[in-house]
């Protein structure tokens, strides 16, 4: 949870910027040669197929699986998704901040580079700014957005298509940090 008060606001806008971007690069750094991307938290035990936090609910089926520890928060979401029969993996990541997307898709890419990743052009469609990647042979793609108020990223690695399905699965949620993609 992010609180300011006076002149605490940039602090707390530099401290969620790092804490999207860290989260980012945490999930990029951890690739397996099989082709998934496994957390270094350990799986989280979950029987729930519906997946509720503050920001959004989705739907797992039997598929999806949420590993390593979840933050959710009334004013963040901190969660990766993983999908061993598809080998794809997504993390979401939503909080306040006044940090521009393409400002944190340009430390991602940068992120992924100095991992040897072959990187897309930022481009823009609508609200979204969003990029594609290659990352050890795994195809990804990476965006974020802005309502003004809160910030979202989205990776996915492995199979962009089934993580796109899963995003655009989401219900409850702000059709401006998760607009149909």
């Amino acid at each position: 949870m992010f609180i300011c008060l006076g002149g605490g606001a940039m602090t707390a806008t530099m401290h969620t910027r790092n804490r999207l971007i860290a989260a980012g690069c945490k999930m990029l750094k951890h690739t397996l040669a099989a082709g998934f991307l496994v957390c270094t938290f350990g799986l989280t035990a979950v029987n729930a197929e519906v997946l509720e936090t503050s920001f959004f609910k989705v739907d797992l089926g039997t598929q999806w699986k949420p590993v390593g520890k979840m933050q959710n928060t009334p004013h963040s979401v901190n969660i990766n998704l993983h999908n061993d029969t598809a080998r794809s993996s997504v993390n979401v990541v939503v909080g306040a901040a006044q940090v521009e997307p393409r400002e944190l898709l340009l430390q991602l890419q940068k992120a992924l580079e100095s991992q040897g990743a072959t990187v897309g052009p930022i481009e823009k469609q609508n609200t979204w700014s969003y990029f594609g990647y290659n990352l050890n042979g795994l195809g990804g793609y990476a965006c974020s957005t802005t309502d003004g108020t809160n910030i979202s990223s989205i990776i996915i690695m492995g199979n962009p298509k089934e993580g796109l399905d899963l995003v655009r699965s989401f219900t409850d949620c702000n059709e401006v940090l998760f607009p149909p993609l």
